[in-house]
């Protein structure tokens, strides 16, 4: 398991969102949407499809993992962790916004 650090920038405090499959929310400046989420076919690696859509940057479709970061108009969020789909636990992923300087907050 990788070690994801969410510090903030000058002791910034880092909002949390859980993110489950097919659902979309307002973090930041952008609206993600988690399309699928599932083991790599090595068996050992949790990736999952987000859609990305911020006013000043566009609309972009990702594959993430855990410890990944994903840069937006008003910060940055950050990947915690992927959960693939494991009945009777739902899909989805946990996820960061960490403000740019002066930025808003999620």
């Amino acid at each position: 398991m990788r070690i994801v650090s969410i510090d903030g920038p000058d002791g910034a405090t880092p909002t949390r969102h859980r993110l489950r499959l097919t659902a979309r929310a307002r973090i930041g400046s952008a609206t993600i949407g988690c399309s699928g989420a599932r083991i790599a076919e090595d068996g050992a690696t949790a990736h999952a499809a987000l859609d990305v859509v911020d006013p000043e940057l566009g609309r972009r479709s990702v594959i993430v993992r855990e410890g990944d970061r994903i840069e937006i108009a008003s910060g940055a969020v950050l990947v915690l962790a992927v959960h693939p789909w494991d009945p009777p636990r739902p899909a989805g992923v946990d996820l960061a916004h960490v403000a740019w300087e002066g930025g808003p907050a999620a």
